[in-house]
This record gives structure tokens, C-alpha cells and sequence, in this order.
């Protein structure tokens, strides 16, 4: 070992040995401290204050007895004379002064416990040590100019300079007492308010009960905000957008009028070791989080979708639990095979007799050998808002026999409805509630804008007789709002130390890593899937239970059918689906011949069947007004306001169709073309729109104007004269599908038109 190396372990030891009364961590770090301050004087300064310091402690141990202390007493009585002498030791006096005090004070005449406990830790005084070894160096450097004296090497500058160290001295004098005074003040003063504390508690036992109602009004408040996950979906820290001003205010509405320090320090302190952390007495489990570099993708559309998305929580909270189904639905990251599924360890307890063996590899097994875990989250209403809390289902598929589409979550949609834990959420009397709100992340298998989602959609709202199904999803880079989001943490814990196995029945790769038997390599996905859902079945979210069920491909489950099994009907659809860029309805009509009566009060609340587009105000002399397009107005009317003023609106924007998507920043080109120009209709993409207009098209009036005549025919077949015309609309039909007219007689075809006129006037 190096000297030095050496020296400082010996200076440290003994001086943790001799602060004993303080803990240890606090003892080394300021034997830190004080060999940072001595190393400048050499090895000889420190073998001598090491030698001081042994002494001090022989003396400290010969104190602890009942002679020692009375000897203490004794010596308390006359000043303490600090001499000239070596820095370090004159500020081990002062420590032993203190010390000395201590004792001291700890006589029987102080009858509160508190005080003796806390009068017998000495405090470790960094500012008044730091003064008094500047002090100590000016009083060495005093008596080596005074020695000169007697040597005859006295100088007249040696008087200017003996003049200022006197200054120097009394000025160090002064600050050590003023110091040493402001330590007794402080004492005193945080002796006293603990004093008066308690007495107040004690006489007015109301405040205590105001206090705890101030800790339950800041959990409520730092919970009914908007909040999300974690960004990594590791821990199950909450990321709230409330700031300490938002949230004083928040307060002060309430009825609880604090200032802002004070209600920064009923949060939790950044370091409770610090001064300031230990002025956290009364604290709620919320803490304000330093600014971090993991800021979310800022996208222009996030007040729009956030507006559309809080349109839905006032029409479910409107309706109440027992008539709206809220479903938050999200892919998690695909799990390998072979390999950890989570880089991070958990901590294991373990015996030491057994001896876990890890692959030596993190490299893929083979293409594709992943799993694809979707989970879905509900969402209880209750007191009026949306919770976060509700059963959670994770539905695993194979990555390499399956994919993640429309289709597979309708699939999934369809399992989670027959499940018993979620009978309660998702049913009423039997049949899946009236009104259903699916929250997806807008990745492309589940974005509202695409016909694969759009088909399903359709499918599950005639499957299940809905009044309304939303599919609202939001803007790009926002996703970790999602609620589902907050599930996520659990579900990634249990994947630390978790490697499924890929060869449960047998190996099915050959040495290059490819399958050689396909039967095989599915009872190998299946059985790891299954090992997953077992694990995250045993699981419990916020007291709600979680289930999991590995989905067999539809190559192996040949009842899986696909969900939709015929395109949708244009009509049908124009009637029914109104899209835009981040929701999708699908609302039923009042034409009972087309779907059934209505299960819920939902057309009471929305007479136009569908949410209106989200409109932008401003604050004028009047009052609020609808305001032109600005990137600026982030403030939106709420949905009941909008259903008044939909007139209103028109007038003031001189429109007379809203198209949804008015307000959104990231379209303003392309409103326009997705816009129905005869009907006022709104589409998601321009190729919705253009398959749309196929309604409005000559060719398509004539075809279903044959389609009700031919109805009318059926109905009255018994007369000859209707049935040939009939025959004659059929050849029409027939003439219509082809591309080229056929002409069935030539005279009618050129007899001029205005023939038959002069005939009627005639």
C-alpha cells in the first residue's frame, strides 16, 4: 500500500473512532473534509494531529465515567484559553469545548426528552472550524513577526504588516462570535417552534385533522389531472403536468390558503439529508420531479386530440358506468425467445446451494421467434371522471405465425367479452354495453383512419347491437398518455430474469437457425405463450385482476374466422360512420327498418347522433366567439356548448358544412379534398372521400333506382303488362353493367324527344 495511502486510512479511522456519537457515513465524510484541509501542511501536520486526535480520544474515554464528567463540570466553570498553537488541535479544542457543553446540558434540570437527545449530538460546524483555522494562521504568523523583535531583523515594513494581521484578527474575532451566537439562536429557535408545535396540537386538535385534510386534498388534485406513464414503461412513477403554481392555485380554490413554500414543503423533499429536506415534516407521497431530457415529441395537434378526447370522458361520465364500456387497448414491445426478456435484473433472493446457469449469449435464437403480447385496459367511471384503474387483459400471439392487425384486436375484443372478470365492466344483462370507447395509440394496425380498422369497427357495432362506438386515438408522440400505458410498469417487472423457452417440445431449428418442422415450431410458440400468460395471470393491477390467454393463429383455429366477411355498404356507411383524422364513430340511425331501437339515452344527449367538430374561441368584448384558424388558439368550447351553438358557429365562420377536422394544424391543406362537396360528409383519407362519391354518381341512381323498381315488380308479378316491363328493365340493367350501350331498337333510339310533347299538348 502507498504511504499516503496509508497516512489517510489511519487519519480517517481515528477520526471516525472519535466522533463515535454521530453515524458513520457522516463521520468518514467529514474526515473527508478535514484531510482536504490538513494534506496542504504535509505528512508531519498530519502524524501530529493524528497524535492529538488519539489523545482527545483517551480524554473523551476517561470522560464517560461519572469522575470524568464531574471533572467536565469543573472545568466549565473557567473560560477555555485556545493557544497559538498547532491550527488543527486549537479546533479540536473548540470540539471538545462543545463537547464539553453537551455534557453539560445533559444534566437532570432539563426535564424535555427531545432536548437532551438532541443537545448531546454535537453538531459539525463546517463555517465556524474554517474561521477559526484562519484565525489560528493569524495568530502563527503574529508571534513569528513579535519573535523578530528580539532577533534584530525588525523592519519598518514589518510594523505595516503586524498592523493589518491585528485588524485581521479582531475581525476573525468578531465573525467566530457572531457565529457561534447566530448557532445558539438557531437552537433556541427550533427548540421553541417544536415547543409551541406540540402545544398547539395539543389544544386545538382541529388543526391536526386540517392538516390531513390538506395531504388528502393534494393527492386528489395531483391525481385528477392529466397524467402519464413512465416514458420507458419501467417503473411506476406517474408524470403529472401540474406545477407547483397550478397546483397552489388549485389549493387556494379549495379553500386552503397557502403560500407557495408552504406548499412545496408538504411535498416530498429532493434530499431529506439536507437542511431544507428536513423542513418536510408533513408530507404526501408527491414530489416535484427536475426538468429531465426525455421531453415528448411536441406535435402541433395535441390540444386538438385532447379536445376530442376529453368530448368522450363528458359523454361517459353523462351516460355512467352501467351504459358506457371504456377500453384503452396497446401492443407491448415483443418479448423474445431464448433469450432475457427484460435487460434489467431483478434483485433474487437465493440459497447458495443453487446454481442458476444464464445463456452466455443475447442474440436472437432464430427470425421472428417473438412473441406479440396486445393488452387492453378498462376503465372504471366513477365519482364522475374516468379512473385509470379496472380488470386488464393481455392477449400473447405468435410473432412469427401471426401479426398484429384490425382483425386480430376485433378477435381479441370478442375473447374479452366472454371472460367472467369482465362481466361486471364490459356487460349489461348479458350483452356488451350500449356505448363502447376504444383508446388505441394510432399505430398502424389499430389507427381509426384505415378501412382495415374501420371494417372492424363495423363489424363489432352490428355484432353487438351498439348504440355508438368510438375509436379515438392521440396525436403522433403522445401515446404515453394513453391509460393503458400505466399497466405497462407491472407487466415489464415480472419480464426481469425471464427467459421463455423456445425448444419446450423439442428443437426445431437446425444449426443455420431455420425451421425444419413447422408442426413442431408452433407447439413450441404455443407452449412459451403460455408460460407468459401463466406468469402475468397471477397478477393483480391497482386490486384488479389480470388475465391472459395466448391467441392461436387462424392457420390453426379454423373457427377463428376473419371479422368482417363482406365489404361495407356505401349507403350504409354514410348513414352511419363519420370519420376524421384522430376519432372514428359509428352511431345507429332512427330508421327502424334499418337497425333496432335505441338501449340507451345516448340520442337524448346527441341529437345529431355524432360529436360535433371541435371549435377554437377567443375572448372578445362579448364574450367568447368562435375564432379564425391560429396556431395560437389552444382553447376549445366543450361538447355540450358546441351542441347549442352549431348555428351560431356556421354564421360566424360562414361555412356551411364544419368539416371535424377544421382546427387541426397538421390538414389545413387537405380539408378540402376530403370534403364532400353535395353532401358535406368528411372523410379521413381522399380516398374514403373518392370511393364516397360513387353515391352521388349517375350510373349509381340508375342502378338502384332499378334495384327499387325490380322490388316494386316482385311485389305486383301477377300483372303481364308490369312483368314485361320488367323483362325490359332487366335487359336495361344488363345494358347499364356493360360498358358499350346496346340498342334494342333503332327507330325508338333516333325518334326525337319533343315528338312525344306535341303529342301530350296536343
Amino acid at each position: 500500500m502507498h504511504p499516503n495511502q496509508q497516512l489517510y486510512n489511519e487519519f480517517s479511522n481515528t477520526y471516525a473512532s472519535l466522533h463515535n456519537n454521530c453515524r458513520r457515513d457522516v463521520a468518514f465524510q467529514n474526515a473527508q473534509k478535514a484531510w482536504n484541509l490538513i494534506k496542504k501542511n504535509g505528512p508531519d501536520a498530519v502524524k501530529n494531529e493524528i497524535l492529538n486526535m488519539r489523545s482527545k480520544l483517551k480524554t473523551n474515554q476517561s470522560l464517560s465515567s461519572p469522575f470524568g464528567i464531574m471533572w467536565a463540570n469543573k472545568k466549565n466553570s473557567s473560560p477555555l484559553t485556545l493557544p497559538a498553537a498547532s491550527p488543527v488541535f486549537t479546533s479540536e479544542l473548540v470540539k471538545a469545548s462543545a463537547s464539553a457543553l453537551s455534557i453539560e446540558s445533559s444534566t437532570p434540570s432539563i426535564s424535555s426528552s427531545t432536548s437532551n437527545t438532541q443537545s448531546t449530538i454535537p453538531r459539525e460546524c463546517f463555517k465556524q472550524q474554517s474561521v477559526q483555522y484562519e484565525l489560528n494562521t493569524v495568530n502563527e504568523q503574529i508571534t513569528a513577526l513579535t519573535s523578530l523583535k528580539s532577533t534584530g531583523l525588525w523592519r519598518s515594513d514589518n510594523c505595516k504588516e503586524l498592523n493589518g494581521l491585528i485588524k485581521t484578527r479582531s475581525k476573525l474575532k468578531c465573525a467566530i462570535n457572531r457565529l457561534k451566537t447566530n448557532q445558539a439562536a438557531q437552537c433556541r429557535m427550533r427548540k421553541n417552534r417544536r415547543l409551541r408545535m406540540t402545544r398547539l396540537l395539543d389544544n386545538h386538535p382541529e388543526i391536526a385533522e386540517e392538516i390531513s385534510s390538506i395531504i388528502r386534498a393534494i393527492m386528489d388534485i395531483a391525481n385528477s389531472v392529466v397524467v402519464a406513464a413512465d416514458s420507458r414503461r419501467r417503473t411506476d412513477a406517474i408524470q403529472s403536468c401540474l406545477t407547483l403554481d397550478s397546483l397552489k392555485e388549485q389549493l387556494n380554490v379549495r379553500g386552503y390558503q397557502l403560500s407557495r413554500t408552504s406548499t412545496y414543503y408538504r411535498l416530498l423533499p429532493k434530499n431529506s439529508r439536507t437542511i431544507d429536506g428536513q423542513r418536510h415534516v408533513h408530507t404526501v407521497p408527491v414530489r416535484i420531479r427536475r426538468p429531465e431530457n426525455s421531453l415528448h415529441k411536441h406535435h402541433g395537434d395535441t390540444k386538438f386530440a385532447q379536445s376530442t378526447i376529453r368530448d368522450l370522458k363528458h359523454i361517459a361520465c353523462t351516460l355512467g358506468n352501467e351504459m358506457v364500456f371504456y377500453l384503452s387497448q396497446d401492443d407491448k414491445c415483443r418479448i423474445p425467445l431464448g433469450i432475457p426478456a427484460a435487460h434489467k435484473q431483478a434483485p433474487l433472493i437465493m440459497s447458495m446451494k443453487i446454481q442458476i446457469k444464464l445463456p452466455d449469449h443475447d442474440f436472437a435464437i432464430a427470425t421472428k421467434h417473438k412473441l406479440i403480447p396486445s393488452v387492453y385496459g378498462t376503465c372504471i367511471i366513477n365519482d364522475e371522471r374516468v379512473s385509470y384503474s379496472g380488470p386488464t387483459f393481455a392477449a400473447v400471439q405468435s410473432g412469427k405465425h401471426d401479426h398484429s392487425s384490425a382483425i386480430a384486436h376485433a378477435n381479441d375484443f370478442d375473447t374479452l367479452v366472454q371472460l367472467p372478470e369482465f362481466e361486471k365492466v364490459a356487460l349489461l344483462d348479458g350483452t356488451v354495453k350500449p356505448v363502447v370507447i376504444l383508446s388505441v395509440d394510432g399505430g398502424p394496425d389499430e389507427n381509426p383512419r384505415y378501412p382495415k380498422t374501420i371494417e372492424a369497427a363495423t363489424s363489432i357495432f352490428k355484432k353487438y347491437n351498439l348504440d355508438a362506438l368510438f375509436i379515438v386515438t392521440n396525436a403522433p408522440g403522445r401515446s404515453a398518455f394513453n391509460e393503458v400505458e400505466r399497466r405497462m410498469a407491472p407487466l415489464s417487472h415480472e419480464l426481469s430474469g425471464l427467459i421463455l423457452p423456445y425448444d419446450y417440445y423439442g428443437n426445431h431449428l437446425d444449426d443455420s437457425g431455420k425451421t425444419i418442422d413447422d408442426a413442431l415450431e408452433r407447439r413450441n410458440f404455443q407452449r412459451a405463450g403460455e408460460a407468459l400468460s401463466q406468469i402475468w395471470a397471477q397478477l393483480k393491477i391497482d386490486n384488479h385482476p389480470v388475465v391472459s390467454r395466448y391467441i392461436k393463429p387462424l392457420i390453426d383455429n379454423p373457427a377463428a374466422t376473419p371479422c368482417v366477411n363482406e365489404c361495407e355498404h356505401l349507403l350504409w356507411a354514410s348513414e352511419h360512420i363519420h370519420q376524421s383524422q384522430y376519432l372514428l364513430q359509428v352511431a345507429r340511425c332512427n330508421n327502424t327498418k334499418c337497425c333496432k331501437p335505441w338501449r340507451s339515452y345516448y340520442f337524448q344527449i346527441l341529437n345529431q347522433r355524432f360529436i360535433p367538430a371541435p371549435v377554437a374561441y377567443q375572448v372578445s368584448k362579448l364574450g367568447r366567439i368562435p375564432s379564425r384558424f391560429d396556431a395560437n388558439n389552444s382553447n376549445f368550447f366543450n361538447l355540450f356548448e358546441r351542441l347549442h351553438l352549431q348555428k351560431f358557429f356556421k354564421e360566424k365562420l360562414m361555412m356551411d358544412f364544419l368539416p371535424f377536422d377544421r382546427y387541426c394544424l397538421s390538414l389545413q391543406q387537405d380539408i378540402q379534398r376530403r370534403l364532400c362537396a353535395i353532401c358535406g360528409l368528411y372523410f379521413s383519407s381522399i380516398a374514403s372521400m373518392k370511393r364516397h362519391k360513387v353515391l352521388h354518381s349517375n350510373r349509381y341512381k340508375k342502378k338502384e333506382m332499378l334495384i327499387n323498381y325490380n322490388d316494386d315488380d316482385d311485389n305486383d308479378a301477377g300483372e303481364p303488362e308490369l312483368a314485361m316491363n320488367s323483362n325490359d328493365h332487366y335487359q336495361q340493367e344488363q345494358v347499364d353493367n356493360n360498358s358499350a350501350p346496346i340498342i334494342m331498337n333503332i327507330f325508338d333510339f333516333f325518334k326525337s324527344d319533343f315528338e312525344q310533347v306535341k303529342k301530350n299538348e296536343s
